[in-house]
Protein backbone atom coordinates (compact mmCIF):
# COMPACT_ATOMS: atom_id res chain seq x y z
CA UNK A 1 0.00 0.00 0.00
CA UNK A 2 1.56 3.51 -1.21
CA UNK A 3 1.72 6.41 1.17
CA UNK A 4 -0.77 8.66 -0.73
CA UNK A 5 -3.31 5.73 -0.11
CA UNK A 6 -2.28 5.49 3.54
CA UNK A 7 -2.82 8.55 4.20
CA UNK A 8 -6.41 9.00 2.68
CA UNK A 9 -7.42 5.36 4.47
CA UNK A 10 -6.27 7.47 8.32
CA UNK A 11 -7.94 10.41 7.12
CA UNK A 12 -11.30 8.32 6.65
CA UNK A 13 -11.88 7.53 10.18
CA UNK A 14 -15.19 8.99 10.92
CA UNK A 15 -17.11 10.24 14.49
CA UNK A 16 -19.91 7.38 13.80
CA UNK A 17 -17.35 4.87 12.96
CA UNK A 18 -15.48 6.08 16.64
CA UNK A 19 -18.95 5.90 18.51
CA UNK A 20 -19.42 2.58 17.75
CA UNK A 21 -16.53 1.16 19.38
CA UNK A 22 -16.51 0.77 23.41
CA UNK A 23 -14.30 2.83 25.46
CA UNK A 24 -12.01 -0.06 25.63
CA UNK A 25 -8.69 0.59 23.61
CA UNK A 26 -9.15 -1.42 19.77
CA UNK A 27 -6.67 -2.74 17.59
CA UNK A 28 -6.85 -2.79 13.91
CA UNK A 29 -4.49 -3.89 11.12
CA UNK A 30 -4.83 -3.12 7.77
CA UNK A 31 -2.05 -3.65 5.06
CA UNK A 32 1.12 -2.17 6.93
CA UNK A 33 -0.57 0.08 9.15
CA UNK A 34 -2.00 0.02 13.29
CA UNK A 35 -4.41 1.70 14.02
CA UNK A 36 -4.84 2.21 17.04
CA UNK A 37 -8.74 3.75 18.49
CA UNK A 38 -10.17 4.75 22.06
CA UNK A 39 -12.44 6.69 23.39
CA UNK A 40 -10.35 5.87 26.86
CA UNK A 41 -8.88 9.79 27.47
CA UNK A 42 -12.86 10.92 28.38
CA UNK A 43 -13.22 7.52 31.14
CA UNK A 44 -9.13 7.81 32.59
CA UNK A 45 -8.96 9.79 35.93
CA UNK A 46 -7.10 13.22 35.85
CA UNK A 47 -4.01 12.49 37.36
CA UNK A 48 -2.06 15.75 39.75
CA UNK A 49 1.55 16.26 39.08
CA UNK A 50 3.75 16.85 42.65
CA UNK A 51 6.00 19.80 43.02
CA UNK A 52 8.94 18.45 43.71
CA UNK A 53 11.34 21.94 44.41
CA UNK A 54 11.72 25.57 43.30
CA UNK A 55 14.31 27.58 42.16
CA UNK A 56 14.28 31.31 42.16
CA UNK A 57 18.07 32.26 41.27
CA UNK A 58 19.86 31.68 38.13
CA UNK A 59 23.67 30.88 38.46
CA UNK A 60 25.42 34.06 40.13
CA UNK A 61 22.35 33.97 42.84
CA UNK A 62 20.51 36.46 41.49
CA UNK A 63 16.77 36.13 40.89
CA UNK A 64 15.03 35.07 36.92
CA UNK A 65 14.61 37.71 35.08
CA UNK A 66 12.84 36.27 32.62
CA UNK A 67 12.74 32.39 31.62
CA UNK A 68 12.70 31.90 27.42
CA UNK A 69 13.02 28.46 26.89
CA UNK A 70 13.68 25.31 28.44
CA UNK A 71 15.11 21.95 27.32
CA UNK A 72 15.82 18.15 29.07
CA UNK A 73 18.31 16.34 27.94
CA UNK A 74 19.03 12.31 27.73
CA UNK A 75 20.17 11.72 30.69
CA UNK A 76 18.03 14.72 32.62
CA UNK A 77 20.31 17.40 32.42
CA UNK A 78 18.19 20.97 32.13
CA UNK A 79 19.24 23.61 29.93
CA UNK A 80 17.72 27.46 30.78
CA UNK A 81 17.60 30.25 28.67
CA UNK A 82 16.59 33.79 30.79
CA UNK A 83 16.30 36.35 28.60
CA UNK A 84 16.32 39.27 31.34
CA UNK A 85 19.14 38.07 33.63
CA UNK A 86 21.58 39.67 36.02
CA UNK A 87 24.03 40.26 33.43
CA UNK A 88 21.53 40.19 30.20
CA UNK A 89 20.89 37.40 28.78
CA UNK A 90 21.77 33.97 30.46
CA UNK A 91 22.47 30.20 29.30
CA UNK A 92 22.66 28.22 31.86
CA UNK A 93 22.51 24.31 32.54
CA UNK A 94 21.16 22.23 35.74
CA UNK A 95 23.42 18.96 35.91
CA UNK A 96 20.73 16.00 37.50
CA UNK A 97 20.94 16.16 41.06
CA UNK A 98 22.41 19.61 41.12
CA UNK A 99 21.06 22.29 43.21
CA UNK A 100 22.27 25.15 41.55
CA UNK A 101 22.48 26.07 37.73
CA UNK A 102 26.17 26.77 35.48
CA UNK A 103 26.44 29.98 33.33
CA UNK A 104 27.05 28.76 29.77
CA UNK A 105 28.88 31.23 27.39
CA UNK A 106 27.65 35.24 28.04
CA UNK A 107 26.35 37.99 26.19
CA UNK A 108 28.08 39.38 22.49
CA UNK A 109 28.38 38.67 19.61
CA UNK A 110 31.99 36.38 19.44
CA UNK A 111 32.38 32.77 20.08
CA UNK A 112 29.96 31.01 22.02
CA UNK A 113 28.10 34.59 22.73
CA UNK A 114 24.28 35.09 21.98
CA UNK A 115 22.25 37.66 22.24
CA UNK A 116 18.51 37.85 23.87
CA UNK A 117 15.16 37.33 21.85
CA UNK A 118 13.53 34.54 22.69
CA UNK A 119 15.56 31.43 21.29
CA UNK A 120 14.90 28.30 20.58
CA UNK A 121 16.85 25.45 22.84
CA UNK A 122 17.54 21.62 22.87
CA UNK A 123 19.77 19.31 23.66
CA UNK A 124 21.09 16.51 21.93
CA UNK A 125 21.55 12.52 22.35
CA UNK A 126 25.36 13.05 22.91
CA UNK A 127 24.46 15.99 25.35
CA UNK A 128 25.60 18.82 23.28
CA UNK A 129 23.62 21.59 23.73
CA UNK A 130 22.07 23.60 20.62
CA UNK A 131 20.74 27.06 20.67
CA UNK A 132 19.14 29.43 17.95
CA UNK A 133 19.01 33.17 18.16
CA UNK A 134 16.68 34.79 16.30
CA UNK A 135 18.77 35.91 13.73
CA UNK A 136 20.08 33.05 12.38
CA UNK A 137 22.93 32.48 14.65
CA UNK A 138 23.20 28.94 15.80
CA UNK A 139 25.62 27.76 18.98
CA UNK A 140 26.82 24.33 20.10
CA UNK A 141 27.87 23.51 23.35
CA UNK A 142 29.35 20.23 25.25
CA UNK A 143 27.20 18.87 27.57
CA UNK A 144 29.74 20.58 30.12
CA UNK A 145 29.26 23.86 28.73
CA UNK A 146 32.12 24.29 26.91
CA UNK A 147 31.89 25.92 23.76
CA UNK A 148 31.96 24.07 20.22
CA UNK A 149 31.25 25.95 17.11
CA UNK A 150 28.78 28.45 15.78
CA UNK A 151 27.43 28.97 12.13
CA UNK A 152 25.04 31.54 10.41
CA UNK A 153 22.46 30.15 8.65
CA UNK A 154 21.08 32.75 6.02
CA UNK A 155 17.21 32.71 5.38
CA UNK A 156 16.16 30.96 8.35
CA UNK A 157 13.46 33.28 10.05
CA UNK A 158 9.79 33.01 11.42
CA UNK A 159 9.61 30.57 14.09
CA UNK A 160 12.65 29.60 15.85
CA UNK A 161 12.12 25.82 17.24
CA UNK A 162 15.19 23.71 17.03
CA UNK A 163 15.54 20.03 17.45
CA UNK A 164 18.16 17.13 17.89
CA UNK A 165 17.97 14.51 14.88
CA UNK A 166 20.29 11.43 14.28
CA UNK A 167 23.72 11.31 13.50
CA UNK A 168 24.24 14.35 15.37
CA UNK A 169 22.32 16.32 12.79
CA UNK A 170 19.23 19.00 14.24
CA UNK A 171 15.81 20.87 12.53
CA UNK A 172 15.24 24.37 12.67
CA UNK A 173 12.64 25.86 10.85
CA UNK A 174 13.43 27.83 7.60
CA UNK A 175 11.82 30.98 6.90
CA UNK A 176 9.23 31.78 4.41
CA UNK A 177 9.61 32.15 0.30
CA UNK A 178 11.17 35.36 -0.79
CA UNK A 179 8.49 38.16 -1.65
CA UNK A 180 5.66 35.65 -0.03
CA UNK A 181 2.57 38.14 0.18
CA UNK A 182 1.14 35.76 2.95
CA UNK A 183 2.33 32.34 4.41
CA UNK A 184 1.44 30.16 7.47
CA UNK A 185 4.13 29.38 10.26
CA UNK A 186 2.66 26.17 10.66
CA UNK A 187 3.22 25.70 6.85
CA UNK A 188 7.38 26.48 6.90
CA UNK A 189 9.38 23.50 6.52
CA UNK A 190 12.19 22.65 8.84
CA UNK A 191 15.92 22.66 7.35
CA UNK A 192 18.23 19.47 8.79
CA UNK A 193 21.63 20.39 9.44
CA UNK A 194 24.88 18.98 10.29
CA UNK A 195 26.86 19.68 13.16
CA UNK A 196 29.06 21.86 10.43
CA UNK A 197 26.07 23.98 9.93
CA UNK A 198 25.91 22.40 6.06
CA UNK A 199 21.80 22.33 5.19
CA UNK A 200 21.46 18.30 4.16
CA UNK A 201 17.62 18.15 3.39
CA UNK A 202 14.47 19.84 3.79
CA UNK A 203 11.62 18.72 5.67
CA UNK A 204 8.05 19.61 3.75
CA UNK A 205 5.51 20.61 6.65
CA UNK A 206 2.70 18.00 6.21
CA UNK A 207 -0.32 19.72 3.85
CA UNK A 208 -3.44 21.54 5.37
CA UNK A 209 -6.37 19.12 5.51
CA UNK A 210 -9.87 19.26 7.11
CA UNK A 211 -10.25 18.01 10.72
CA UNK A 212 -9.74 14.35 10.90
CA UNK A 213 -12.71 13.81 13.18
CA UNK A 214 -14.80 16.59 12.28
CA UNK A 215 -14.76 17.64 8.61
CA UNK A 216 -16.69 20.61 8.96
CA UNK A 217 -13.45 22.24 10.99
CA UNK A 218 -10.54 22.68 8.84
CA UNK A 219 -7.08 23.68 10.38
CA UNK A 220 -3.33 23.71 9.66
CA UNK A 221 -1.60 20.33 11.04
CA UNK A 222 0.27 20.57 13.79
CA UNK A 223 3.38 18.64 13.55
CA UNK A 224 6.61 18.05 14.75
CA UNK A 225 9.91 15.70 14.13
CA UNK A 226 11.43 13.55 16.67
CA UNK A 227 15.14 12.71 17.14
CA UNK A 228 14.91 9.41 14.70
CA UNK A 229 14.00 11.78 12.00
CA UNK A 230 10.21 10.81 11.51
CA UNK A 231 7.57 13.76 11.48
CA UNK A 232 4.18 13.32 13.69
CA UNK A 233 1.55 15.13 12.30
CA UNK A 234 -1.52 16.35 14.39
CA UNK A 235 -5.22 17.38 13.50
CA UNK A 236 -7.31 18.16 16.08
CA UNK A 237 -10.98 19.62 16.45
CA UNK A 238 -13.73 20.21 18.94
CA UNK A 239 -14.51 16.19 19.26
CA UNK A 240 -11.23 14.74 19.33
CA UNK A 241 -7.76 14.35 17.43
CA UNK A 242 -5.64 11.91 15.11
CA UNK A 243 -2.29 11.47 15.19
CA UNK A 244 0.28 10.35 12.31
CA UNK A 245 3.58 9.29 12.13
CA UNK A 246 4.67 9.93 8.61
CA UNK A 247 8.11 8.41 8.21
CA UNK A 248 8.69 5.87 6.88
CA UNK A 249 5.30 4.92 5.66
CA UNK A 250 2.26 6.99 7.02
CA UNK A 251 0.74 4.86 10.14
CA UNK A 252 -1.97 6.38 12.41
CA UNK A 253 -0.63 6.29 15.97
CA UNK A 254 -3.53 7.50 17.58
CA UNK A 255 -7.40 8.25 17.42
CA UNK A 256 -9.25 9.77 21.03
CA UNK A 257 -12.79 11.32 21.14
CA UNK A 258 -13.63 13.20 24.21
CA UNK A 259 -17.54 12.08 25.69
CA UNK A 260 -17.85 15.94 26.87
CA UNK A 261 -15.64 18.62 24.90
CA UNK A 262 -14.75 21.24 27.09
CA UNK A 263 -16.70 24.40 27.05
CA UNK A 264 -16.08 28.24 26.45
CA UNK A 265 -17.08 30.35 29.86
CA UNK A 266 -19.25 32.66 28.31
CA UNK A 267 -17.19 35.25 29.09
CA UNK A 268 -14.27 33.62 28.46
CA UNK A 269 -15.29 33.37 25.23
CA UNK A 270 -15.96 37.16 24.87
CA UNK A 271 -12.22 37.99 25.58
CA UNK A 272 -11.04 35.82 23.23
CA UNK A 273 -12.88 36.85 20.61
CA UNK A 274 -11.79 40.59 21.38
CA UNK A 275 -7.70 38.66 20.97
CA UNK A 276 -9.17 37.68 18.18
CA UNK A 277 -10.24 40.66 16.56
CA UNK A 278 -6.94 42.12 17.49
CA UNK A 279 -4.94 39.25 15.85
CA UNK A 280 -6.59 41.00 12.31
CA UNK A 281 -4.58 43.96 12.36
CA UNK A 282 -1.12 41.85 12.42
CA UNK A 283 0.65 41.35 9.76
CA UNK A 284 -0.86 38.40 7.16
CA UNK A 285 1.63 35.92 8.50
CA UNK A 286 0.83 36.31 12.09
CA UNK A 287 -2.93 36.06 11.54
CA UNK A 288 -5.21 33.43 12.92
CA UNK A 289 -7.25 31.46 10.18
CA UNK A 290 -10.44 31.46 12.86
CA UNK A 291 -12.29 34.59 13.23
CA UNK A 292 -14.80 33.84 15.42
CA UNK A 293 -14.69 31.86 18.75
CA UNK A 294 -16.68 28.42 18.63
CA UNK A 295 -19.19 27.45 21.75
CA UNK A 296 -16.97 24.65 22.12
CA UNK A 297 -12.91 24.43 22.52
CA UNK A 298 -10.92 22.24 20.13
CA UNK A 299 -9.51 19.33 22.43
CA UNK A 300 -6.05 20.06 22.00
CA UNK A 301 -4.46 23.12 22.93
CA UNK A 302 -1.29 23.14 21.17
CA UNK A 303 1.55 21.19 19.04
CA UNK A 304 2.96 17.66 20.19
CA UNK A 305 6.21 17.17 22.69
CA UNK A 306 8.02 14.42 22.53
CA UNK A 307 10.81 13.36 25.03
CA UNK A 308 13.63 11.10 25.54
CA UNK A 309 11.70 8.10 26.98
CA UNK A 310 10.03 7.50 24.37
CA UNK A 311 6.66 9.26 25.16
CA UNK A 312 4.50 11.70 23.56
CA UNK A 313 2.65 14.98 25.56
CA UNK A 314 -0.33 16.18 24.00
CA UNK A 315 -1.46 19.62 25.47
CA UNK A 316 -5.05 19.33 26.33
CA UNK A 317 -7.85 22.29 26.28
CA UNK A 318 -9.21 22.39 29.87
CA UNK A 319 -12.20 24.38 31.62
CA UNK A 320 -11.28 28.30 32.04
CA UNK A 321 -10.64 29.45 35.36
CA UNK A 322 -10.59 33.18 36.28
CA UNK A 323 -7.62 34.69 36.93
CA UNK A 324 -6.28 38.46 37.72
CA UNK A 325 -5.64 39.82 34.12
CA UNK A 326 -3.25 39.88 32.19
CA UNK A 327 -1.55 41.81 29.05
CA UNK A 328 -1.49 39.86 25.83
CA UNK A 329 -0.05 42.43 23.32
CA UNK A 330 0.23 45.78 21.62
CA UNK A 331 -0.29 47.05 18.17
CA UNK A 332 0.24 50.09 16.67
CA UNK A 333 -1.82 51.23 13.96
CA UNK A 334 -0.42 53.51 11.05
CA UNK A 335 -1.71 56.63 12.71
CA UNK A 336 0.17 55.72 15.51
CA UNK A 337 -2.59 55.50 17.75
CA UNK A 338 -1.37 52.03 20.40
CA UNK A 339 -4.08 49.37 21.01
CA UNK A 340 -3.55 46.49 23.68
CA UNK A 341 -5.40 43.50 24.28
CA UNK A 342 -5.50 41.07 28.19
CA UNK A 343 -7.58 38.23 29.38
CA UNK A 344 -8.37 37.15 32.61
CA UNK A 345 -9.19 33.57 32.24
CA UNK A 346 -6.71 30.71 32.14
CA UNK A 347 -6.19 27.09 32.08
CA UNK A 348 -4.43 24.33 34.37
CA UNK A 349 -2.21 23.12 31.70
CA UNK A 350 -3.11 19.59 31.00
CA UNK A 351 -1.35 16.53 29.26
CA UNK A 352 -2.26 13.31 27.66
CA UNK A 353 0.52 10.72 27.08
CA UNK A 354 1.17 7.27 25.29
CA UNK A 355 3.79 6.18 23.41
CA UNK A 356 4.73 5.42 19.76
CA UNK A 357 2.87 2.28 19.81
CA UNK A 358 -0.32 4.00 20.67
CA UNK A 359 -0.21 2.81 24.20
CA UNK A 360 -2.38 5.23 26.29
CA UNK A 361 -0.71 5.97 29.77
CA UNK A 362 -3.44 8.88 30.57
CA UNK A 363 -3.76 12.61 31.85
CA UNK A 364 -1.96 14.48 34.19
CA UNK A 365 -2.41 18.54 35.13
CA UNK A 366 -0.21 20.79 36.07
CA UNK A 367 -0.86 23.98 38.66
CA UNK A 368 -2.30 26.49 37.40
CA UNK A 369 0.25 29.47 35.32
CA UNK A 370 2.62 26.89 35.00
CA UNK A 371 3.82 27.03 31.43
CA UNK A 372 7.09 25.73 29.24
CA UNK A 373 6.88 22.44 30.43
CA UNK A 374 9.66 19.45 28.89
CA UNK A 375 9.29 16.21 30.06
CA UNK A 376 12.14 13.61 30.64
CA UNK A 377 10.53 9.70 31.95
CA UNK A 378 8.77 10.42 35.32
CA UNK A 379 10.16 13.79 35.78
CA UNK A 380 8.90 17.14 34.41
CA UNK A 381 10.31 21.19 34.26
CA UNK A 382 8.58 24.08 34.04
CA UNK A 383 8.15 27.99 34.88
CA UNK A 384 5.66 29.59 37.33
CA UNK A 385 5.60 32.85 38.52
CA UNK A 386 5.47 34.27 41.98
CA UNK A 387 2.96 36.67 43.36
CA UNK A 388 4.73 39.63 42.17
CA UNK A 389 5.44 37.83 38.91
CA UNK A 390 8.89 37.06 39.11
CA UNK A 391 9.55 33.45 37.62
CA UNK A 392 10.50 30.37 38.96
CA UNK A 393 11.68 27.23 37.56
CA UNK A 394 10.17 24.09 38.81
CA UNK A 395 10.72 20.31 39.29
CA UNK A 396 7.46 18.48 39.34
CA UNK A 397 7.34 14.23 40.10
CA UNK A 398 4.70 12.67 37.46
CA UNK A 399 2.34 9.97 38.72
CA UNK A 400 3.33 6.54 38.77
CA UNK A 401 0.08 5.72 38.13
CA UNK A 402 1.02 6.66 34.43
CA UNK A 403 2.77 3.97 33.88
CA UNK A 404 -0.19 1.56 35.09
CA UNK A 405 -2.40 2.33 32.27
Amino acid sequence: MNRATLLSTALAITPALLAAQSPQEHRRIHGDTTFVTSSKAAHVPILEATRLRTLTAGPDGAPFGRIDALALGPNGSLAVFDGNGNTGPELSILSPGASALRRIGREGDGPGEYRGGGPGLAIAADGTILLRQLKGVINRYRADGRFINSFFISGIGGLIDIFPGPHHTFYTHAGPTRGAAQFSFLQLPLLQLDSMGVILDTVPAPPPTAGAVDSKFALSVLWTVIPDGRRLALRSDKLGYTLQALEPRASLLRTDVEATPPRFLPEERQELQLVLDFGQRLPPGMRSPITRMPELKQLLAGAPAFDWSQRIWLPVHTAGVKQGIRALGRHESARGQVESVSVSYDEPPEFASFDLSGHYYGRVRFPLGATRLVFFGNTAWGVITGPDDEPALAEFRLPAALDAH
